[in-house]
């Protein structure tokens, strides 16, 4: 019998629940909030006679949908009228409320009877400004899935509610596309800051292409000589073919990622594609230590149009977030000041690379390429690298977007 997929919930990049159960502080949680029904009758000249309820208590009502009738009598004597109280929110009715109007006296009068059995008056309460007739426990629609539809409740909200205007985009586990409220935002920021100053850790957001590794699908690459570097080789489907793509690995990258682990808690950001960041991170992590699902690929934010935005993973600020990428460009405004530049580091200097993203200008020269230019076939150099070469291990497809630019011939590594 097949497993039922569970419903995704949202999850921050540093696996913090989107959805949580905590006190708001309201009779709520962040999750569900608590609203008194109230029928204001202040400055209106009424005074309540009777509350009809049409709904009962623990009934599941919509936004707008008529929950009592109050009819109220004007103090000015011109008859009698009705109040409708409507739910302002969709929610259930957690309290109805039947409050005695009986012993209510009208503004001016005396209650005191008149003749000779007249007695003390009694003090009788005057018609309060607002009628409290009962609570509604409604959903605060923190997380909303395809911009509308809340993935707690299930509601669709219309464009023009405030929960939809107020949301912000953010990227959660598993290449779902979500947006969350402010508060929602600010909680799991705090959460976030929480768990890191406890791990004493910070976040650090890693590039893939000319920043840990450079890629090319060009075919002559498995003819190259690789100076025993690292290089590993897979397959990604792609517009219906199969491309094989060659990735040589940076050197020294496998100390720096686990040295970094130990400080910072890692995550992807490409602007290549999904399938490709999926193949990169399999080969750089295969038992999900490092990056877990913590992944972020141009196809998970197409809006950005050649951008790259922090606010997509961190909603509530990113203070707290350092950022490694050859391409300073695509980081704009006040993310730029976390930004750790790094020099491009260039092998397949002859061929076309992986990933090219139309309207992304080429990433400017910072300094000299990592190692010399890659060389057709030829006997290893006398004093060959550090690093290890391991054989081509079949995988998965698709990379990233800069032009590559030529290395000088016979650099050593800096």
């Amino acid at each position: 019998m097949a497993k039922r997929r569970p419903r995704p919930t949202a999850t921050s990049l540093n696996g913090t629940q989107g959805v949580g159960t905590c006190d708001n502080g309201n009779g709520g949680t962040r999750a569900y909030d608590t609203e008194t029904l109230e029928l204001d009758l202040e400055g209106q000249g009424l005074r309540p006679l009777t509350v009809s309820w049409g709904r009962r208590q623990g009934d599941r009502v919509k936004v707008g949908a008529e929950l009592a009738q109050v009819i109220c009598e004007r103090l000015d004597g011109g008859g009698k009228v009705v109040r409708r109280l409507k739910a302002q929110h969709t929610g259930r009715l957690e309290e109805v409320v039947a409050p005695d109007l009986s012993g209510l006296r009208r503004p001016g009068t005396d209650t005191g009877r008149e003749g000779p059995e007249a007695k003390e008056p009694e003090e009788r309460p005057l018609p309060p400004p607002r009628l409290v007739l009962g609570k509604l426990r409604y959903c605060t629609h923190p997380v909303l899935q395809s911009g509308r539809m809340c993935a707690v409740c299930g509601e669709v909200l219309s464009e023009g509610t405030g929960q939809a205007q107020e949301a912000t985009r953010v990227f959660v586990q598993g290449g779902y596309h979500v947006s969350v409220s402010r508060t929602e935002a600010a909680f799991l920021h705090r959460s976030m800051a929480q768990k890191l100053r406890r791990a004493r850790k910070l976040n650090l957001i890693l590039d893939i292409d000319l920043t840990l590794l450079h890629a090319t699908i060009d075919p002559r690459a498995e003819r190259l000589d690789h100076q025993k570097l690292e290089v590993h080789a897979f397959d990604i489907f792609n517009q219906g073919r199969i491309l094989r793509h060659w990735c040589c690995l940076r050197p020294h990258l496998r100390t720096f990622l686990s040295q970094a682990h130990a400080l910072y808690v890692l995550t992807i950001y490409t602007h290549g594609r999904r399938d490709y960041a999926h193949q990169v991170a399999r080969l750089l992590d295969p038992d999900r230590t490092l990056f877990e699902d913590r992944i972020v690929s141009r196809d998970d934010c197409p809006d950005l149009h050649g951008q790259k935005s922090l606010q997509r993973l961190f909603p509530g600020g990113i203070e707290m977030a350092l950022i490694l990428d050859d391409s300073p460009q695509v980081w704009q405004g006040e993310q730029s000041r976390h930004l750790l530049p790094v020099l491009p580091f260039k092998f397949y200097t002859e061929f076309e690379e992986v990933n090219r993203v139309a309207g992304l200008a080429p990433a400017p020269v910072l300094g000299s390429s990592a190692i010399p230019p890659s060389r057709p076939l030829s006997p290893p150099p006398s004093s060959p690298p550090t690093t290890t070469h391991s054989s081509p291990a079949p995988s998965g497809v698709s990379g990233k977007e800069t032009d590559a630019e030529a290395g000088r011939k016979g650099e050593k590594t800096p």
